[in-house]
């Protein structure tokens, strides 16, 4: 799965699937917090990054994430990261 839409990924594989466990009813339309928040979130050692993070490395090995060289941001970064602690 090749991410070039940043946001998206962010709404459709982090926010989304974990909506509940954070509180909202409705589904999100965007995101509830920045890119830059995301990324801090994911850093934290928190029970819903835990899930973002594992869910995130349970796709990639169906389907590998990748994202462009042109796509530099510390969202990338923690996802990567994330990545490779497992292979």
């Amino acid at each position: 799965m090749r991410i070039t839409d940043l946001e998206k990924f962010a709404l459709e594989q982090i926010w989304r699937p974990y909506q509940t466990n954070m509180g909202y009813e409705k589904r999100l339309e965007r995101l509830p917090v920045s890119l830059e928040n995301t990324a801090e979130s994911l850093k934290q050692d928190t029970y819903w990054s835990g899930l973002v993070l594992n869910r995130l490395r349970g796709m990639n090995r169906h389907r590998r994430i990748t994202f462009p060289s042109y796509i530099q941001h510390p969202l990338v970064d923690v996802v990567r990261a994330a990545l490779r602690e497992r292979e």
